[in-house]
This record gives C-alpha cells, structure tokens and sequence, in this order.
C-alpha cells in the first residue's frame, strides 16, 4: 500500500463540521496518494455512482413489473358473444323467432346499447337502430342481457319505442359503450 501523506495546503474546517467528528478525519480530513489522487472527493462521487446505478435498476425493475404483471398499459377490451335459444319469456319476439341472449366477458355498467343491420351500418353508419338504448343514470352492471330487454339504469333513446323484431338470415351489429369501453359484434339468426 502506497505511503499517505498529509496535503500541506489543507485548512482545517470548523469545529462543527461533520468531517471533524469523524475519528479518521480528526488530523487531515485530505489525504493524497503518490499518484496525487484526492480520495476525499472521489470517494464520494463512486458512492453515488453506485447509488444512482441503484435507483436505475430499481426504477427498471418497476417498470418492467408494472408493464408485464399489471393491466395497466393493455388496452380494455370487451369481449362480446351471443346465443339464440328457444325459450318462452316476455322478451321472446312475437313471430317465434328464438331469443338472442348476449353476453360480455366481465359485469359492465353499460351507457350505449345499439343494434342496427350490418348492411345499412356499412353505408351509412347514422342510419337508424333497431333497438337503442342509453344512460338515463346509474346503469347496474350487467353481464348478460336479452335482445329487447329493458336494463336498470337505461332507457329508449326515443321514448316509447321497442326493438324492431328480428329476421333470419341477416347480419346485425350490436354496438356497445360502457364508459370509455366500446365493443362490437355481428350476429345473425338462423
């Protein structure tokens, strides 16, 4: 180990200076290598080299865990489905056609309910639904619901009208907004 020495030009600080009450410092808080290296002052500049490397890693760490384990950053999807049974309720339609149950992939509190025919959308997506509902105000989460039904919380865009019954072998949308969620679905009956 090479010889320390005490820098000559060193002023001793005040008394209350925390180098001071360090038992290493007490004589000369400035030692110097043969090299002339100061290792008063670069000493602490790797200590926070290697702290800010620290914070780095942590921060890295954090990002990666909030980015793959959270659903923070994916986009929220709805997953929509639906299924035509036969079955004997109010909501059935007139013509015996079977009731087309709808269902999502989690409770949502809806705002929009829209169902229009595919090729109408397509050319003018204003063109007028068969059953339209909207937010009159706390909607209930619902995660399935029948084609015509009424929903807690919704009400007919126009008042007093009903869904339009439906026919065989045509495509419809169904169109819906929860909030800041939209989701799409083509279904047709058979």
């Amino acid at each position: 180990m090479p010889e320390m020495k005490c820098n000559p030009n060193f002023r001793a600080p005040a008394p209350d200076d925390f180098l001071n009450r360090h038992p290493a410092r007490r004589v000369c808080s400035r030692w110097r290598n043969p090299g002339n290296r100061d290792y008063a002052t670069t000493t602490p500049h790797i200590m926070e080299k290697k702290s800010w490397l620290l914070v780095l890693v942590a921060v890295v760490l954090a990002a990666a865990y909030v980015t793959f384990f959270t659903g923070w950053f994916r986009p929220h999807t709805v997953a929509i489905f639906h299924t035509c049974r036969h079955v004997r309720n109010r909501f059935a339609q007139n013509n015996g056609q079977p009731a087309v149950i709808f269902g999502v992939n989690r409770p949502l509190k809806l705002t929009e309910i829209k169902v229009v025919v595919l090729a109408d959308f397509q050319a003018n997506p204003k063109c007028l639904p068969l059953w339209h509902l909207v937010a009159s105000s706390n909607a209930v989460p619902v995660k399935t619901f029948v084609y015509g039904q009424f929903i807690r919380g919704l009400k007919p865009e126009v008042p007093g009208t009903r869904a339009e019954p439906l026919t065989n072998d045509v495509t419809y949308r169904l169109l819906l907004t929860a909030g800041d969620l939209k989701g799409e679905h083509d279904f047709m009956l058979k």
